[in-house]
């Protein structure tokens, strides 16, 4: 394949720090840090592989997560527990076309 080192150091996945905020009816909404996963992950298709040869696309995606609860104040004084996802670390993950979707434009047609 025609493609130099830099190509292939192009891909950067972080995981950047947001205000999550957590709702329900009748209670107070409560602000959680988080963090969510942003950037560009490498991905290809080459025309004319084999089907037996997986087509393979990466997205910047939670590597590392923790599940917390937080209790949120709600009508009448009660509390209300919430199980939020923490994104902690993020990378470019690698998938096959058939965890994706219907894989359309991604394996040669037979």
């Amino acid at each position: 394949m025609p493609l130099g080192q830099d190509e292939m150091n192009r891909s950067r996945c972080d995981a950047l720090p947001f205000v999550q905020d957590i709702f329900r009816d009748n209670c107070a909404k409560l602000q959680v840090p988080n963090k969510f996963c942003f950037g560009q992950c490498n991905s290809f298709y080459v025309p004319g592989w084999p089907v037996e040869i997986l087509q393979l696309c990466a997205s910047c995606a939670p590597v590392r997560t923790r599940r917390i609860s937080v209790p949120l104040q709600c009508h009448g004084g009660r509390l209300s527990w919430e199980e939020v996802v923490l994104v902690e670390e993020c990378s470019c993950e690698t998938r096959r076309d058939v965890d994706i979707g219907s894989g359309e434009g991604f394996l040669p047609a037979a």
